[in-house]
């Protein structure tokens, strides 16, 4: 796939049953497509400014990471090994994924994620 030279992390919200606390478990994915804009959108209040996202995970990369990006996770630009808390992850470059689309068909294998 063209233009996969970025690299990700992908932040997943993970119960710990042993310490009973929740944790963010941080997976680096390197060799992805990333893709940001400003988009405009008109309301009732006027105009408003939104960043969004689109993101081409391939096959090959989720697979050899062991994970499957699914809504509710946090995808960050750039290689990060751990966050603490919420604030943290908003420090960075990044968006919480409300779509994923399957592309596990065809020559160009990948996983299509967007967000805002």
């Amino acid at each position: 796939m063209l233009m996969c030279n970025q690299t990700v992390t992908l932040v997943r919200l993970e119960y710990d049953e042993k310490q009973d606390t929740e944790r963010y478990v941080c997976t680096v994915l390197d060799g992805v497509s990333w893709y940001g804009t400003m988009r405009i959108t008109k309301d009732a209040n006027g105009r408003k400014a939104a960043n969004e996202y689109r993101v081409r995970i391939p096959v090959a990369v989720a697979d050899n990471a062991g994970v499957t990006p699914k809504r509710g996770d946090f995808l960050v630009l750039g290689a990060v090994a751990s966050f603490s808390c919420i604030e943290e992850i908003s420090a960075h470059t990044g968006f919480v994924i409300h779509s994923v689309g399957d592309n596990r068909r065809g020559r160009f294998q990948h996983w299509a994620v967007s967000g805002e």
